[in-house]
């Protein structure tokens, strides 16, 4: 796993011949989620690629001590827990509220994730929830950790 400073890079594919394909796209999240939602069925109004900008692109292997919320992800990610990566997306999108409103510092939000990912596999009653599922996980997450304060 490697980041990529200049945030130009949105997604990496190697292949078994040890080719790699990358999605470049402008700093702006709008184009790769539209991408990944609606694949190519839709303009975007995200700004265009300027190909003629002067760039050069970094790459480096994460610290994951520098970086806790990464290996959190990556754990709820690698356990196929469906329910758990509800859970952290709520808990994602919670804990950044809070950090924004001052009430939690930043150095909280990966502990968040963590117990966002495990009430949400806790709340999972099937392995593949349907929208009523996804939808009652995502509020059960949401109203734990709305003033829950962050466990380090």
């Amino acid at each position: 796993m490697v980041y990529h400073p200049e945030s130009l890079v949105h997604a990496l594919v190697e292949y078994v011949d040890g080719s790699v394909k990358a999605q470049l796209a402008e700093p702006d999240m709008r184009l790769p989620i539209q991408y990944a939602l609606l694949w190519d069925r839709a303009p975007s109004a995200a700004p265009r690629f300027d190909w003629t900008a002067d760039r050069t692109l970094h790459f480096g292997e994460i610290e994951k001590a520098r970086y806790p919320c990464f290996s959190v992800v990556l754990e709820t990610a690698r356990s196929g827990n469906l329910a758990a990566m509800i859970g952290l997306s709520a808990a994602d999108e919670v804990a950044v509220e809070r950090f924004l409103r001052g009430e939690i510092p930043f150095t909280d939000i990966a502990s968040l994730l963590r117990q966002g990912a495990e009430i949400g596999a806790r709340q999972g009653r099937s392995k593949e929830p349907e929208l009523d599922e996804i939808v009652a996980i995502d509020a059960v997450v949401r109203a734990a950790l709305a003033k829950m304060p962050a466990v380090a």
